[in-house]
């Protein structure tokens, strides 16, 4: 997957992943004969917890700061300017990534910032990455869906001329599905929103973005029946906003379009149907 073109999301490099998202860390390897054990002692790779700006090229600054993150508890804030970690200067996001590979999850690293002109310093403890699933909950799950514009896809015409807010569908239950036309993994998952776009009809919005492009996603609609909304995001930038670190991921949203249910590849399938039937009997 291409990086996001505004932000990258300062979390963990795991070795062997397509991820939507540039991640610092150290890279893991696994001995096979100890991958039982690994399944349950396994933590994530450290991660910092912020956004940082790709807007800005000279410098690492934040975007925004992750709740309950290393970054959020060290006091970082947006438009803060990364300068120093450990006392070696930092000038870009590889800078960082050089400085994590050598770090684990307790480590404090000595961050220096500038805001507004002024010089900081701060103590930052790495934490263990959270999960796909852990990360989205932790971010959105009770609150209010971010709005985003989107181009419905359609195999006749391609990308519509005239965009779509998440905002003005708002008042129907809404399944915000990231998925691609090469994932596998999200087969089953396609199977289940189709299914239950078929049984709840027009009181239920889906809506499916991928990072592809629209010709891409056009030909995939004319070869395959879609009965829901299929739309770009390839900028990524919606992706950010919904921190997307894998897919399929699977977003569900009440009437009122807050998070209720966060779905991912390592969920039951069925579970959308089951979650779906639990709100309309709401």
């Amino acid at each position: 997957m291409r990086l996001p073109k505004k932000n990258v999301l300062l979390l963990a490099l795991l070795t062997g992943l397509s991820l939507p998202v540039a991640m610092l860390s150290p890279q893991y390897t696994v001995p096979v004969a100890h991958a039982q054990q690994a399944r349950s002692t396994y933590q994530g790779p450290p991660w910092l917890g912020f956004v940082a700006s790709r807007d800005n090229k000279e410098a690492v600054e934040v975007a925004s700061v992750l709740k309950e993150s290393p970054a959020q508890k060290a006091g970082l804030a947006p438009g803060d300017i990364i300068t120093t970690v450990d006392e070696t200067s930092i000038k870009s996001v590889r800078d960082l990534k050089i400085i994590l590979r050598t770090k684990v999850v307790g480590d404090s690293l000595e961050i220096t910032y500038t805001r507004k002109n002024k010089s900081l310093s701060s103590t930052l403890t790495l934490t263990s990455t959270p999960s796909p699933k852990q990360l989205v909950s932790s971010q959105l799950m009770g609150e209010k869906a971010p709005d985003f514009a989107f181009a419905p896809i359609t195999a006749q015409h391609g990308e519509a001329k005239s965009t779509t807010k998440l905002s003005e569908i708002e008042g129907k239950i809404t399944i915000i599905d990231f998925w691609a036309t090469w994932c596998k993994p999200c087969e089953p998952f396609k199977t289940q929103l189709s299914k239950v776009k078929g049984k709840y009809k027009d009181n239920l919005q889906i809506v499916a973005l991928s990072s592809e492009s629209t010709k891409t996603l056009a030909a995939h609609v004319k070869d395959h029946t879609t009965p829901y909304i299929v739309a770009s995001d390839a900028s990524e930038a919606i992706h950010d906003r919904y921190f997307v670190r894998s897919i399929p991921l699977i977003i569900i949203l009440d009437k009122d379009h807050k998070v209720r249910k966060v779905i991912t590849g390592d969920d039951d399938p069925a579970l959308i149907t089951k979650s779906i039937q639990a709100l309309m009997a709401n």
